[in-house]
């Protein structure tokens, strides 16, 4: 997706998709099954820009792709009648930590109210640091 570049920007939105882009929303526990406008699901594009596949992972390629070039973008969101597309999480950044699921979307939420955080603490960043346990953890 891109800024508007037709028309005005959307708060909340991402924009809409790029000239060339085919994109739908497809059920997340049933791929085969496209959502209709304002149902949230998870992102598929069919692109011309798009990757082929992950550099010498058929696995990860084989599961990110349908048979016909549709790409699991991993991204939940709503497509909007005005074309308009709105994030709302994040399928594969799950972290488990101490057995509660938290979504990264939740931590960016926090992290982007300003009332909430000190201006000392701006910017922050969050990423994953690789354990022996079966959990991730925050850092």
């Amino acid at each position: 997706t891109s800024a508007a570049y037709e028309g005005a920007n959307k708060p909340g939105s991402i924009g809409l998709p790029v000239p060339a882009t085919d994109l739908v929303i497809v059920d997340k526990d049933d791929p085969e099954k496209i959502l209709a406008l304002g149902e949230p699901g998870e992102i598929c594009v069919k692109r011309p820009q798009a990757m082929k596949g992950y550099w010498r992972r058929p696995e990860a390629t084989a599961e990110a792709f349908t048979a016909d070039g549709w790409l699991h973008t991993g991204d939940l969101a709503v497509l909007h009648e005005d074309g308009y597309v709105e994030i709302k999480d994040r399928s594969k950044d799950i972290i488990i930590s101490g057995g509660a699921n938290i979504s990264s979307l939740e931590i960016e939420d926090v992290r982007y109210r300003p009332r909430n955080l000190s201006p000392h603490l701006l910017p922050l960043h969050q990423f994953r640091v690789p354990q022996q346990l079966p959990h991730k953890s925050l850092h």
